[in-house]
């Protein structure tokens, strides 16, 4: 049988007999990706503060429960969730850098679906300014404040207020460099290589300045850990200015034991001679005071010391909660919303 008809009868009849056709592939999804360093790793230069934390494993601690029920009730925690769709006890790690004139960045590790986080920010945003897809990426204004919400990878979130687009773009390339197949990362993040390739070293002032890697490196292991990679620069016209004239670094943690907080805190740069004996005096002035009583430090008093060994003071004290809990209250704001919003 020949002619236009051959084909098709052809066809129909090797369909009757059995032949097979080609399976159709199902799009495949694409693989679980996790940024494998520590999300401070990513942070260009130029912070005034870095604030680094796990807050799933402090929300396990009495001494913060007392403190988070005072200050972050669950009200509190509820309107954030709403807001934002993250809840902060859940996450494994919480970066915040500040990088001065109300322009803050905040990273953060197993807040849910990043992408839909981003897509969610959008819906809020009355004006979105930028859209970026690989990663997904929204940059508008939510009110009157400008705001980036990027996907870093499938377990990690940006989050940035001000214009940081030139900080934001190191942390974009920062975190394609760092960016893994997985669905989780392999053991705990602050014992994660901070190196990413590609990128420069701290000691070469690159991402962080090297004294600040030392701190870094000294406190890593602390669930709440403060850096502040520049001079605090105080009045010199008072007794704490002039003892912290040539200080150039400052950290300072926090580490739950049992209802007391463990605050230490380590400075350095140059110090003059006594600064010890005048910050134990400082402490004890400070304690003895009607603020001292409110936050607590009176009963801290006995657990305070200090040492000053070459270029390096250490000072450690031990805090009852729930009277850092009510210095927050009177030092802060009763909508934690505020200290998002306001970086």
């Amino acid at each position: 049988m020949r002619g236009p008809l051959s084909a098709p009868i052809v066809a129909l009849l090797a369909i009757g007999c059995g032949a097979s056709t080609p399976p159709v592939e199902e799009p495949s999804e694409p693989e679980p990706t996790v940024i494998a360093r520590p999300l401070a790793a990513l942070l260009p230069g130029g912070a005034l503060s870095v604030v680094i934390a796990r807050p799933d494993e402090l929300a396990e601690e009495p001494a913060v429960r007392v403190w988070s029920e005072l200050v972050l009730t669950d009200e509190a925690l509820e309107r954030i969730e709403i807001r934002t769709g993250i809840h902060p006890s859940e996450l494994s790690e919480l970066v915040r850098a500040d990088y001065g004139e109300g322009r803050v960045v905040w990273l953060v590790r197993g807040a849910g679906d990043p992408e839909a986080l981003v897509r969610a920010a959008e819906m809020r945003m009355n004006t979105v300014a930028e859209r970026g897809e690989e990663p997904l990426r929204r940059t508008g204004f939510i009110g009157t404040r400008r705001r980036t919400w990027a996907a870093l990878a499938d377990d990690s979130l940006l989050v940035a207020g001000g214009h940081l687009e030139a900080e934001v773009a190191a942390i974009l390339d920062a975190a394609a460099r760092a960016r893994q197949p997985g669905r989780s990362i392999v053991g705990a993040p602050e014992d994660l290589d901070w190196a990413v390739d590609g990128l420069p070293q701290p000691t070469t002032g690159g991402y962080l300045l090297a004294n600040t890697m030392a701190l870094y490196q000294a406190h890593r292991q602390s669930p709440f850990l403060l850096l502040m990679p520049s001079p605090l620069d105080l009045p010199r016209d008072t007794g704490v200015g002039m003892l912290l004239a040539r200080q150039d670094q400052l950290a300072a943690t926090i580490e739950p034991e049992g209802e007391l907080l463990k605050l230490g805190v380590t400075l350095t740069g140059e110090f003059p001679p006594g600064a010890q004996s005048n910050f134990e005096q400082l402490f004890v002035s400070i304690a003895g005071s009607d603020l001292g009583h409110v936050l607590g430090l009176t009963d801290a008093r006995e657990s305070f010391s200090i040492d000053v060994v070459d270029e390096t003071i250490q000072a450690e004290v031990r805090w009852p909660a729930s009277g850092l809990a009510r210095g927050v209250e009177l030092l802060g704001t009763d909508d934690p919303w505020a200290l998002i919003e306001g970086g």
